[in-house]
């Protein structure tokens, strides 16, 4: 299912073009893949490491300042954050 959606997309690509086009996927279930897509480039993104966390929390001040402890006593928590999206959403 996976490799028609590549297949599909280059199609697409060859006779329509994009302008930009964003494809996510996770990185292990793309290179499983027998097919890739024909793109000019990619990014690869990476979790939030602690530092970049800490420093986050730490910038927004006094009114996440219960956060910032929270988080650094709670290992889920912790795990969570390194998700950019859900360290936005604590």
């Amino acid at each position: 299912m996976q490799s028609a959606c590549v297949e599909a997309i280059n199609r697409f690509l060859e006779t329509d073009g994009a302008p930009g086009i964003a494809v996510c996927c996770r990185l292990a279930d793309y290179l499983a893949l027998p097919v890739r897509l024909r793109l000019t480039g990619a990014i690869c993104l990476q979790p939030l490491t602690g530092g970049q966390i800490v420093d986050f929390l730490a910038r927004a001040g006094t009114p996440l300042a219960g956060l910032r402890t929270t988080v650094q006593g709670d290992p889920l928590l912790l795990e969570l954050a390194h998700s950019p999206l859900l360290l936005s959403v604590l």
